[in-house]
């Protein structure tokens, strides 16, 4: 690409596989990546930093969110978790 006849550089900014430490993306490695976030603090701050422009009160709650789309089971998670944040 070019801009006013100037090359346009593009960087990575956020490798989500490498991130994670997985090989490829699908539903088992997407799980891994879930339960990496709510077993390690590390991996928390790294889905923080590249997932969210606001850090988030409970780490429950964002957990629940990537596990469930449908509004029913998100809340049945959010009532039964038990936030280790606050």
């Amino acid at each position: 690409m070019k801009k006013n006849d100037i090359p346009v550089t593009f960087i990575q900014e956020y490798n989500f596989q490498e991130a994670y430490n997985v090989d490829n993306l699908n539903g088992t490695t997407l799980q891994q990546a879930v339960n990496q976030i709510d077993a390690s603090s590390e991996y928390y701050m790294k889905y923080l930093t590249h997932q969210y422009v606001y850090y988030p009160w409970h780490r429950g709650n964002i957990l629940c969110g990537v596990s469930y789309q449908m509004n029913e089971d998100y809340t049945n998670c959010v009532d039964e978790v038990s936030d280790d944040e606050n």
